[in-house]
């Protein structure tokens, strides 16, 4: 209990807690089983609860500004750079994940009302996701 109690005082997430304190169960299961630590012992360490998580990490997210500077950073003279740049676009404009831009296929790209979209996507709310994105802006 008072590993765990020095584990929160770092300020640690809840899952690196729990990391460490399912590494320790596993030593003390081992060492009980080799004779090193008496059985009593290490049935208390299991006894050890695990932190509860609260909510779920979405990460950090970017200011405007520094979203701002991120796209501004991408060189437009290249074609990597273009590429980059069209890259950050739909991280940043639409909220797409990474594996989600690498497998956009360009098939799923259409010019609707002045507007470039994504169609046929299927969107994590249980339904196709329609993706507003300027294309050749610079800003967001």
């Amino acid at each position: 209990m008072g590993y765990r109690s020095v584990l929160e005082n770092l300020s640690l997430s809840a899952a690196t807690i729990n990391l460490h304190l399912s590494a320790i169960r596993r030593l003390a299961d081992e060492s009980a089983e080799s004779g090193w630590l008496s059985p009593e012992l290490a049935i208390g360490i299991r006894r050890v609860k695990r932190v509860k998580r609260l909510g779920r990490k979405i990460g950090n997210w970017l200011a405007g500004n520094q979203a701002q500077e991120l796209l501004n950073a991408v060189s437009s003279n290249t074609l990597r750079g273009r590429r980059d740049g069209a890259k950050l676009g739909l991280l940043l404009g639409c909220g797409l994940g990474r594996s989600e831009v690498v497998g956009l296929r360009l098939d799923q790209l259409q010019l609707r009302e002045s507007h470039w979209v994504i169609v046929d996507w299927w969107a994590r709310a249980n339904g196709y996701e329609r993706c507003l994105c300027r294309i050749g802006a610079r800003g967001l």
